[in-house]
């Protein structure tokens, strides 16, 4: 199964390969603690990630910029299959 597979006219679709190992990146998606450390660009940064790893569980990271801006993201997981797949719908 591809990205492409969950895209539709309305959807993001991002897709990358790196040369990491698997369950290092999957830690870096699922553990909340490594997502405020990479999530988004500096001087920006994650104060908040919430990481419920279940279909319909909640992804939530509240960024924040230089000049005070907050900017939450809410979402759930669509889907999860570890170490394989972790669809994520953005509200």
């Amino acid at each position: 199964m591809t990205p492409q597979d969950f895209a539709s006219p309305h959807e993001l679709v991002l897709e990358r390969t790196l040369a990491a190992p698997l369950g290092a990146v999957w830690r870096c998606w699922t553990e909340p603690a490594l997502i405020c450390q990479w999530f988004c660009p500096k001087p920006w940064y994650v104060s908040e990630a919430v990481v419920d790893l279940r279909a319909g569980g909640r992804f939530f990271t509240l960024m924040n910029g230089p000049d005070g801006e907050k900017v939450p993201n809410e979402g759930s997981f669509l889907d999860v299959v570890p170490q394989r797949k972790l669809p994520v719908h953005v509200r």
